[in-house]
């Protein structure tokens, strides 16, 4: 009776550790998608505020001028440079009152 009860453990032990999936290996970072290139593409040409050099901007963060739920392209000619404070205020504006009151 004793080695029946630990063929059953063994087997139940062995098909639990069968019906894992395999380990996947984690892939290298892909190309990056349209949006983080036309991001890249403002922060290379855009001068920041607070540096007054093209580059990243320390206390700022890339707004779209017309968002992209009003029409607004995703491109670096849409992007400015905004503060938290403003991007959250776009935000909320465009959310309880629609893409008519824009700044």
């Amino acid at each position: 009776m004793r080695k029946l009860i630990l063929m059953a453990i063994v087997l139940l032990t062995w098909s639990a550790q069968a019906a894992k999936p395999p380990k996947v290996p984690k892939t290298p970072p892909g190309p990056k998608s349209g949006h983080q290139l036309e991001v890249l593409q403002f922060e290379a040409t855009a001068v920041c505020p607070a540096t007054g050099s093209a580059g990243k901007c320390p206390g700022y963060v890339v707004g779209f001028i017309r968002p992209l739920e009003c029409g607004g392209t995703d491109t670096a000619l849409n992007m400015r440079w905004l503060t938290p404070e403003a991007a959250k205020a776009i935000r909320n504006t465009v959310r309880k009152s629609g893409c008519g009151k824009n700044p």
